[in-house]
């Protein structure tokens, strides 16, 4: 239960309407601009059921377990005058789930949008080996998600890119993004403090395609004269990897690319 403070005495004497200013002022910011959700083996359902809510038009938090969506509210905390505001702007904003933190507090979640945020693998988590396991691959063929994206290690450390092609036939799948580089990568965001939500992701910069279909037929790109990507990466995606590819999206003729990419961590 939140339980704002009645003692606090900052600017007591000033009117009622620049007080309502002041705590509306520093609400935060909701930015719609597409989000990257880093997750890991344990942020994506096993359930079926589960799975199957997974839609374009469903509101469910998901990933489940998101870490990386957290809006800090402390204006419930303040005063009775702060949190009747913030309470407001909880209200305007639904759906956010409250994601209960210590003593009462809560912080919320920003919910995930399938067709517009990007579901990011990074292999850089505490369960990174488990990332590489059958099961694993088997838990992404039932996502219903429009942009996803996995790590260049991840990518590489898959020997038979058996997660990546899993990724592929994900038929509601329009663009597959391979984070290029070391992650956190330098770069910052040129979004405000008060748009920033704890630990999300971007891409950063204009990406780069490497294979595009247009209602299944394959586009290939010009000649590209400033590599995004290692050696190493455009090796391993070689003529194997394009047959491979091929076979899992040319079957439901659909539009999709696969995109190099560079992503921040706000």
């Amino acid at each position: 239960m939140v339980t704002p403070s009645q003692s606090f005495t900052v600017f007591p004497m000033l009117p009622a309407e620049l007080r309502f200013h002041v705590w509306e002022d520093a609400l935060p910011t909701i930015t719609e601009d597409a989000t990257m959700y880093p997750c890991d083996y344990y942020d994506i359902p096993f359930s079926p059921q589960t799975a199957e809510r997974n839609d374009a038009s469903s509101q469910i938090y998901y990933p489940d377990r998101s870490r990386h969506g957290l809006i800090a509210l402390p204006q419930l905390y303040v005063n009775w005058e702060a949190h009747s505001i913030a309470r407001k702007w909880v209200d305007k904003h639904r759906p956010l789930r409250k994601r209960y933190f210590h003593k009462g507090s809560y912080l919320f979640i920003r919910p995930f949008r399938p067709q517009k945020d990007v579901l990011y693998l990074i292999y850089q988590s505490p369960h990174h080996e488990l990332m590489l396991l059958p099961q694993f691959f088997q838990k992404l063929r039932r996502l219903s998600v429009s942009r996803a994206a996995i790590s260049e290690t991840m990518f590489l450390e898959d020997q038979n890119k058996e997660g990546f092609l899993c990724l592929c036939k994900i038929r509601t799948l329009e663009v597959l993004y391979i984070v290029t580089g070391e992650n956190p990568s330098p770069y910052r965001s040129k979004v405000s403090n008060r748009q920033r939500l704890t630990e999300r992701w971007e891409t950063h910069g204009p990406s780069q395609w490497i294979f595009r279909w247009e209602a299944g037929k394959l586009l290939v790109p010009p000649l590209i004269s400033r590599p995004m990507g290692s050696v190493v990466l455009y090796k391993a995606l070689g003529k194997v990897f394009l047959r491979a590819v091929k076979r899992a999206v040319e079957i439901d003729k659909r539009t999709f690319s696969i995109e190099l990419v560079r992503a921040v961590k706000v």
